[in-house]
């Protein structure tokens, strides 16, 4: 089954849902929004004229005398934005649009607009023309903050090797960088026994190892020698997040439960971290299995079940097989799911999850929460996460347009941390296929698009 066939599958499953959820039980209204510098304000948005970012907007149920009722909205700076009303139950309703100007401008027409008509969509955009006040200056033109090249090469995953390498989990196979011909060297997949990559994970000794949704595979002689686990296993099974030391593992736990876990190779114990609504429903199992110099873990749900006693590798071993119990949880402030976690070089958890990024120390079990306020306050939770080499924490937004954070934390004033965002503006792909960040050694930063066939390599202009 090729990956146009699969995606086709998903769409429609999508497309499914959707209308059950709609048509029975709940609703959805949405409207374009278009902001734009109106300087002869004659209400169209005529060649020449620039959009407006930063208009903020607010949606009220004036038929029901609801206030702020929609997501919360801004334009970029194409001038574009939506407005969009949940409707549980599929309510009667009527909205306006309220509209909030940055410094220095005015509403040609009105900051409020009522939305004609009825249903629970507009097609055609509200529009919101805005000049400058008096004195008020025109702004700066937009000053590119990297410089990027791209690569007919869909990053599923990115991985920085031991020696420096950079390499990609592929819909197909995999691949690797060489930076002296600035080209990439693609392994694919010679047999039906693995698709659909998902991640790339590199062992201490230099060993290359490719996950897919059935099997896993090592890179050997150019090609790989596939693994296949039995039917039973194979959603269940988590590569390695990193190592915090010689002698400690940390992997992420799937959700449910939204936890991740610490495994001590030199006494072999086990620590689980995670919220504290989590705490009384701990109910899996963790098998650790090590083949070659990679580790990886088999998490089970259902710990009534015989332990797994037999690795479905050949050539592996299982290093200990644990169930965990309410009293072995370590609480954390956690916050959704776990999109990714990274160890900087002073041992500290970053983790992306889906309400930020937030870092732990287990030296003294602290955790601090970095609010993008004012970058990214509407956003998506990140795509993923990546630590630079002077420790700089990076991650990558999938919004409206793709977005790239940098951020330099003040542990003292976690919201004073300085946040420095990105987007297509500075050279990456305007594409929402993003899924997967890395930092090579030399400080360029990588970012894949694995549904989109492409990945972007950039460097930081300071």
């Amino acid at each position: 089954m090729n990956k146009l066939i699969l995606l086709i599958i998903f769409a429609l499953g999508i497309i499914f849902l959707s209308s059950c959820t709609l048509g029975f039980a709940d609703c959805a209204w949405s409207a374009p929004i278009l902001t734009w510098l109106d300087i002869n304000e004659n209400g169209v948005w005529d060649e020449g004229e620039l959009p407006i970012e930063g208009v903020r907007f607010q949606v009220n149920d004036i038929k029901n005398n609801y206030q702020n009722v929609g997501s919360p909205a801004i334009s970029d700076w194409e001038g574009k934005s939506a407005a969009q009303v949940w409707l549980p139950g599929c309510p009667s309703a009527k909205f306006e649009v309220l509209a909030v100007p940055p410094e220095g401008y005015y509403f040609v027409s009105s900051s409020v607009v009522e939305v004609q008509g009825s249903g629970y969509g507009n097609d055609d955009p509200i529009l919101f023309p805005l000049n400058r006040e008096s004195g008020f200056p025109t702004p700066l033109a937009y000053a590119s903050k990297l410089q990027c090249k791209t690569y007919p090469i869909g990053s599923e995953d990115l991985k920085i090797a031991p020696d420096g390498s950079v390499w990609a989990a592929l819909w197909n196979g995999g691949a690797s960088y060489k930076a002296g011909l600035d080209e990439w060297n693609t392994v694919l997949f010679d047999t039906d026994l693995m698709s659909l990559a998902e991640n790339i994970d590199i062992g201490i000794e230099g060993d290359i190892w490719i996950r897919s949704w059935n099997g896993i595979g090592l890179l050997r002689n150019e090609s790989w020698e596939i693994n296949n686990p039995e039917d039973t296993y194979p959603d269940y099974i988590v590569s390695s997040i990193n190592y915090l030391s010689d002698g400690q593992l940390w992997f992420a736990v799937p959700a449910p439960p939204d936890t991740f876990a610490k495994f001590d190779l030199t006494n072999s114990s086990w620590s689980l971290y995670g919220p504290q609504s989590r705490a009384s429903d701990v109910n899996f199992r963790v098998t650790l299995m090590k083949g070659m110099s990679t580790w990886f873990a088999i998490f089970e749900y259902d710990p009534g079940d015989a332990p797994l006693t037999e690795v479905p590798f050949p050539g592996w071993s299982t290093q200990d097989t644990h169930t965990f119990t309410d009293d072995e949880f370590n609480v954390i402030p956690l916050d959704g799911w776990i999109e990714d976690i990274e160890i900087d070089t002073l041992g500290k958890l970053w983790i992306a999850h889906s309400f930020g990024i937030s870092s732990f120390s287990p030296s003294n079990s602290e955790w601090i929460n970095f609010e993008s306020i004012g970058i990214l306050e509407y956003s998506n939770s990140p795509v993923d996460l990546a630590v630079g080499p002077d420790n700089t924490i990076w991650s990558i937004y999938s919004d409206t347009h793709p977005r790239l954070l940098q951020l330099k934390p003040n542990n003292i004033n976690p919201l004073e941390s300085e946040w420095i965002a990105f987007d297509p503006r500075d050279g990456f792909p305007d594409d929402n296929g993003l899924t997967s960040l890395a930092i090579d050694r030399e400080g360029f930063i990588w970012v894949g698009f694995g549904s989109s066939d492409i990945t972007a390599r950039c460097k930081y202009l300071d």
